[in-house]
């Protein structure tokens, strides 16, 4: 098979220093032959059929011999790295001696045949999943009623396109515009003539990474009402499964009164052009504390990977990183100094700001507009009296000792 660098890739199934095979690879621009694996036997031996290269960008393929229960096993090749992984060894039950290649449907599994083995040892029909690493029979032959030693393979109806987009569920509560009392978060922010159409992540200093940034929205999007109103933009990284300090990709999206993290029609479920893997996500928001998932998401197409960091049900990265609310999560709110923590006094508070905002001078004077000082998300910078933006800051931190700081919980 031809791969996207070019190289065309496969296997011999006898020979080469252990007898057993080999993975190979064919420069077709010089016509260079490049021995890149020898199966020994242990890990697999005697692969069949043509490996087949899987959304993730590695190879896959079959061994019909060797492996754990000598019944052949399931292999991968990442060409990056240049690494074999010897992935699953095949049992009688999962079917044995596969004599051809695997296929990847839409549902980014594996399918495969083995030639023998399964409840009557005529063959079977397996999915094998990369996520889990798990193999499960699909079709067990029997012979008379359904045929037997299926040799060929499979063929798809059509070569699926390896999906290049995934879709997330997410779910999360700011704890500047939420009401305990409904359990929603208020929307005065969409009815301001100065909410920005376009993201404004980047014109405030976030990082964009992948191709993030630049996101904007029709107006009409800001007149729907109810628990699916807007009540402003959030900030979304998705991070490597391999390093959770490493942002891949971001996107600014929309948060409904109800937490949902919406595409920018406001309305369907958040989708990242990203190839489906596995990732840590992070929220952030312009004036609240950052919060991490602390294990990765599987990510697909479809169906939207469901991520609630409103009820606890995800387990998020260092300690206290949301404000718990009785049964409740939410992002803390207060951080109007982008940085990593929330001050109330010191340099660099997250307080003076506020005071500034509205003057300087009167404590009791209000400014409205969607501003970064806005803690509480209502339309308007309050520095003194209720619902203003400044105790909000000083609870955060603990209520007691102004000098105290609490700190993002982020890698």
């Amino acid at each position: 098979m031809q791969v996207g660098s070019g190289l065309l890739y496969g296997v011999l199934s006898e020979n080469g220093d252990f007898g057993n095979g080999v993975l190979f690879s064919f420069d077709t621009s010089t016509n260079n032959f490049l021995k890149l694996y020898n199966f020994d036997g242990i890990q697999g031996g005697g692969p069949a059929g043509k490996p087949v290269q899987a959304a993730d960008g590695k190879l896959y393929g079959t061994c019909r011999e060797g492996g754990g229960f000598l019944n052949g096993c399931i292999y991968s090749w990442d060409i990056t790295n240049a690494v074999y992984t010897q992935l699953y060894d095949m049992q009688t039950t999962d079917g044995i001696l596969s004599e051809s290649s695997l296929v990847q449907g839409t549902d980014l599994r594996l399918y495969g045949v083995c030639t023998q083995g399964g409840s009557s040892a005529l063959g079977t029909i397996f999915r094998y999943n990369p996520s889990t690493n798990a193999v499960g029979v699909i079709t067990n032959f029997a012979g008379a009623t359904n045929g037997s030693l299926p040799f060929d393979g499979l063929v798809p109806e059509a070569v699926p396109t390896p999906p290049t987009n995934v879709t997330i569920a997410l779910k999360v509560f700011l704890e500047g515009p939420y009401n305990t009392g409904t359990g929603v978060m208020n929307d005065a922010l969409r009815s301001l003539a100065s909410f920005p159409l376009t993201e404004p992540f980047t014109s405030l200093g976030f990082t964009h990474v992948g191709g993030g940034g630049g996101e904007a929205i029709a107006a009409s999007v800001l007149t729907a009402t109810g628990s699916n109103a807007i009540t402003d933009w959030i900030f979304v990284e998705l991070r490597s499964k391999t390093s959770n300090t490493t942002v891949l990709r971001t996107q600014s999206a929309l948060v409904q009164r109800d937490g949902d993290v919406v595409a920018l029609d406001g309305v369907s479920a958040l989708t990242i052009p990203v190839v489906p893997d596995e990732y840590y996500i992070a929220v952030r928001h312009r004036n609240h504390l950052a919060a991490m998932t602390l294990a990765t998401v599987v990510l697909s197409a479809t169906p939207p990977a469901a991520v609630d960091l409103t009820n606890g049900s995800v387990t998020t990265f260092g300690t206290n990183a949301q404000k718990i609310n009785g049964s409740t999560r939410l992002l803390w709110a207060g951080n109007v100094i982008r940085d990593t923590q929330l001050k109330y006094a010191g340099g660099s508070n997250d307080r003076d700001p506020i005071l500034v905002k509205i003057g300087g001078v009167v404590p009791t004077a209000t400014t409205a507009g969607y501003w970064p000082e806005d803690v509480t998300l209502d339309g308007v910078v309050k520095y003194a009296g209720g619902s203003n933006d400044r105790d909000p800051i000083l609870v955060n931190i603990g209520g007691s000792i102004p000098t105290a700081v609490r700190t993002q919980q982020l890698p």
